[in-house]
């Protein structure tokens, strides 16, 4: 990302209201930090916002009220630095129980996915902190330090982030053990010039070795880290003096072939350490981490570690996350939330093995995790939802309306039940009516639909506030209108059509006029009701109808009994709702089956709801429900339909 005016103005602006000599201090922190994101090839708003921060964390720079696009993005990553802050206080006995502990880390997990930049400005914040520790009290370096090796190098391993991991290590180590990093530190500089010399010479003799066999490659050397030396010798059980001669060497090659080939090079040239070799080319850690190790008797039988890698995993190494999404502005949507499972997959690793070394955070891990589920949105947003949460509580967490107007689910591209069970990972999209059609089969939890009470809730407060027109038009004439069928004109909603049919007996009686109501098409076999209209005469829905349902239990005095006439000859209108991958395809079956079967076929509506899932809504005539479920289950049997229901 190239630095803009914006970025300058920005700076600017905020530097004119940091004039105090105090502020001096905190700029020289600011200052750090942003030199070790550089160092990790952060962008210019992630550079900006870690100068900026010791100013944001002691209050001294104040909102405006109509902050620019760039500074409301650097706010957003200050705050999510604040949400990251839980994990300074979960392993602590005293606040591992508390709820608010359990919901500030559930923040902090969304915020990190949601920005990753967020979790390296932890990382290097927490950088500098070590670095200026040395002028605290000696309590409380150890607290920082000992913090650091539980929480945040572990959080860098996990990301890949070797550059900053062995430095959090090396500045916590010198707090946690200082005679010990006192000793090995004196050592190293005691033997630095002739170290040195050897390193040289070996990376000379390195390269010349390459020329030869004419193999691409850069050679670099280093002595070993300080913590890195003291785990060797703790694991190993060797003698510390042993290890400052030990150095290590990286090469670096622009393919996976020539990282074996200079593997096969280097052990004909030097005898290998058979105990030091480790293929995570093959094999890579669960960070992602890639490279070949080994390890040879150099010049002078002194040890020495070499590395061998391409130029990307080398990135990766160093870098991790900040190396794997750099390139990826702009890229595609699929790639983009991939990478946001991938981090929030390492997220989750990394949290559980912090927890696992204090019982007393267990029972927070699994309220934060193991009793969650963190799913996507097709954007890419993250969604917290508890486990055994289906898509419709997704929906209705995303909102309301999308609830209510939910027909359908995927979940990672597949058409799914609306019973299934989420699980961490999943990217769910939900597929929607224009108008909100709940089932009231939704609110009972028993059928597996809905899980949280939240939810539930909605779908039942949503049929509550369902008022059909009639009660309305009640409401606005009840101390006007004297007439009692007046306030049952509009009963049913204004879309609601109806079918007029010969004379049905109702109430025993078959001289009143009756018409079908098309908003559920009742059919000879269903069990059906009538209900009295003001000048219509008797409405006749099914019984499950929702129009009907509303009534139902307010108007018992309107509903009557309803027989259907007995006739060979009589057809009666239903509609059906078909989905299926292709719109073409399942139109040329469906038609040539209503062909087939001599089924009338009055009105029909295609619509491709995705490039590979289409939807029609036909109507038709038939005798009776028998027929027409008999039709529905052929309709089943044609291999381009999915899906078929009654509406």
């Amino acid at each position: 990302m190239p630095i803009t005016s914006e970025h300058h103005t920005l700076l600017a602006t905020w530097f004119s209201c940091l004039t105090r000599p105090e502020h001096q201090q905190l700029a020289s922190h600011g200052q750090a930090m942003m030199h070790t994101l550089e160092t990790v090839q952060q962008d210019p708003e992630c550079l900006l916002a870690a100068l900026f921060l010791p100013f944001y964390r002691t209050h001294l720079l104040i909102a405006i009220d109509s902050p620019s696009s760039l500074e409301t993005k650097i706010r957003t990553l200050w705050q999510g630095l604040t949400q990251l802050e839980a994990i300074d206080h979960v392993n602590t006995a005293e606040s591992g129980l508390k709820a608010h502990s359990i919901d500030n880390l559930r923040k902090m997990l969304l915020a990190v996915v949601s920005d990753w930049r967020i979790v390296i400005l932890k990382l290097v914040e927490r950088l500098e902190a070590l670095k200026f520790a040395k002028h605290a009290e000696r309590a409380e370096q150890i607290a920082l330090a000992e913090h650091t090796f539980e929480v945040y190098a572990p959080l860098a391993n996990r990301l890949g982030m070797g550059q900053l991991k062995w430095q959090l290590e090396d500045l916590a180590f010198r707090y946690v053990k200082p005679d010990i990093y006192t000793e090995i530190s004196r050592g190293l500089n005691q033997r630095r010039t002739d170290r040195e010399q050897v390193i040289q010479h070996m990376i000379a003799t390195l390269q010349h070795l390459l020329k030869e066999a004419e193999l691409p490659g850069e050679v670099s050397g280093r002595a070993k880290h300080i913590y890195s030396i003291y785990r060797k010798t703790a694991k190993k059980n060797i003698d510390v003096n042993a290890l400052y001669d030990t150095s290590a060497f990286r090469i670096l090659t622009d393919s996976i072939p020539n990282c074996y080939a200079v593997l096969s090079l280097i052990h004909t040239q030097f005898e290998p350490i058979a105990a030091e070799f480790d293929d995570y080319i093959a094999s890579p850690k669960p960070n992602g981490y890639r490279s070949i190790h080994t390890a040879v008797v150099g010049p002078g039988d002194r040890p020495m570690e070499i590395q061998i890698r391409t130029h990307d995993m080398h990135e990766e190494a160093e870098l991790g996350f900040a190396a794997h999404w750099k390139y990826k502005e702009g890229a595609h949507k699929k790639t983009a939330y991939e990478d946001k499972i991938a981090l929030l997959r390492r997220i989750i690793r990394w949290q559980k093995e912090v927890s696992a070394k204090h019982d007393e955070s267990t029972h927070v891990y699994n309220q934060v995790f193991e009793d969650r589920v963190y799913v996507f949105t097709p954007q890419g947003d993250i969604i917290d939802l508890p486990k055994g949460a289906t898509p419709l509580d997704f929906a209705y967490h995303v909102h309301t309306a999308v609830g209510h107007r939910a027909r359908g689910a995927k979940i990672n591209g597949k058409m799914v039940s609306f019973t299934v069970k989420l699980k961490t990972g999943d990217r769910v999209e939900i597929l929607t009516h224009k108008e909100p059609h709940p089932s009231r089969d939704w609110q009972n939890p028993t059928n597996g639909y809905l899980y949280t009470r939240a939810a539930i809730n909605k779908v039942r407060h949503w049929f509550k506030q369902q008022e059909t027109p009639a009660v309305v038009e009640e409401k606005k004439t009840k101390h006007t209108e004297k007439m009692p069928h007046a306030a049952w004109v509009s009963t049913l909603p204004t879309t609601t059509q109806l079918t007029t049919l010969p004379r049905l007996r109702v109430g025993g009686t078959d001289n009143l006029l009756t018409q079908l109501a098309r908003c559920c098409h009742p059919l000879p076999g269903d069990n059906v009701l009538g209900y009295i209209t003001a000048t219509r005469g008797i409405a006749i829905h099914r019984a499950n109808c929702p129009n009907m349902l509303l009534v139902i239990k307010d108007r018992e005095e309107r509903i009557l009994p309803v027989e259907f006439p007995t006739s060979l000859t009589a057809r009666y209108p239903a509609t059906l709702c078909l989905e299926g991958p292709d719109k073409t395809f399942m139109l040329r079956d469906v038609t040539s089956l209503m062909v087939a079967h001599k089924v009338t076929l009055t009105a029909l509506h295609g619509q491709a709801m995705s490039p590979t899932f289409a939807r029609l809504t036909l109507t038709i005539t038939i005798s009776d429900l028998a027929t027409l479920t008999t039709l529905i289950h052929q309709l089943q049997q044609l291999p381009t339909v999915e899906a078929v229901w009654r509406v």
